[in-house]
């Protein structure tokens, strides 16, 4: 059989092109080699790292500390199979989820290998050695990544575990050494500490370029989050680039103690800094290191691409008591040096 759409990988990538060609009335089928749908996302990285964080926030009390004391703690002896439990109900649902969505989109799924056979062909091969050929009219390749694993490294999965690994525990380690700073090794290196031990719109844009369909242009900036503890979160520009730049520009920073919620949550640390130019008051870049800083990005996101002022966070009433206030007061802090424009 022949579809309009093959899409290899049913991570965010792939299952963002393959929900949105169905959406364009295309023939879909998407082919994956796990052993159920969601790409190294739901199983191996997004998902699992960020349910994992939830968890031990949860059940280290690690959010009331600041309020209750350093030696609060909601469950006193955290194992294993506490994170494990969570962790594959959150995954069932996910699975479910996608593949609901694909049912609801007529989008067909096959788990198998594809291999290239020929300019409009491939061939599938399951595990039980089936092999089939099907042709398409365009491809989407979305396969996800994988650690890297140095030969000179003892990959163990007792001492000596890869990010994917992780998540095959059998006890939890009470010393970390976490070689590599990227988004995930930050994440379990918190994680963990804590325990005193975004592709979706690409693959979208990928199935509208293959069927010609026009898009509207891109907002100016895209927000990163990283789930570590406690949360990291940007967007727009960093104050190294406005310098790097020539803009005049000030910064305005609040801390979460600061603001009336904050002090009831127990946030000892955490801030806001917002970058503005001087000469046209438009906000360059907001930087959030603190307990929901994934969530309060949205604000400053929204705020850049809409080509919104200094003058927007010192007008605005934000609800009280919130976190998100702190844009107030770092917008207050800015504007007490730039003056009314």
């Amino acid at each position: 059989m022949d579809y309009d759409m093959l899409v290899i990988g049913s991570g965010p990538s792939g299952r963002r092109a393959a929900v949105q060609s169905a959406k364009l009335g295309k023939s879909v089928l998407v082919v994956d080699r796990g052993r159920r749908l969601g790409g190294v996302s739901v199983h191996t990285g997004t998902i699992p790292s960020k349910t994992l964080r939830e968890t031990v926030l949860n059940l280290s009390g690690w959010r009331e500390r600041g309020f209750y004391g350093r030696g609060y703690r909601v469950k006193q002896d955290i194992s294993v199979s506490d994170l494990v439990e969570r962790l594959h109900k959150t995954l069932d649902h996910e699975v479910e989820v996608l593949q609901h969505q694909f049912m609801r989109n007529a989008v067909k799924s096959a788990r198998a290998t594809a291999r290239f056979i020929g300019a409009n062909k491939v061939s599938l091969t399951t595990d039980n050695g089936d092999y089939s050929e099907i042709g398409f009219a365009n491809a989407l390749i979305a396969v996800g990544t994988r650690p890297h694993r140095p030969r000179d490294v003892p990959f163990d999965k007792t001492r000596v575990f890869d990010s994917d690994e992780m998540l095959e525990l059998n006890r939890l380690p009470r010393t970390l050494t976490v070689i590599g700073a990227g988004v995930i090794g930050v994440e379990y290196a918190t994680i963990f500490s804590a325990l005193d031990a975004t592709s979706m719109e690409q693959g979208r844009v990928a199935a509208c370029h293959a069927f010609g369909v026009a898009l509207p242009p891109p907002p100016e900036t895209f927000p990163y989050g990283i789930y570590a503890v406690p949360e990291i979160s940007t967007v727009g520009q960093s104050e190294e680039q406005v310098r790097e730049s020539g803009i005049a520009y000030e910064v305005g920073v609040a801390r979460f103690r600061e603001t009336s919620r904050g002090h009831i949550m127990g946030v000892n640390s955490g801030f806001l800094k917002l970058l503005f130019s001087v000469d046209t008051r438009r906000l360059l870049g907001a930087h959030i290191v603190g307990e929901g800083a994934t969530e309060l990005i949205h604000i400053g996101q929204a705020v850049i691409n809409l080509g919104g002022t200094v003058d927007f966070f010192v007008n605005n009433t934000f609800n009280y008591p919130t976190l998100a206030e702190a844009y107030k007061i770092a917008g207050l802090d800015a504007w007490n040096r730039m003056g009314q424009g």
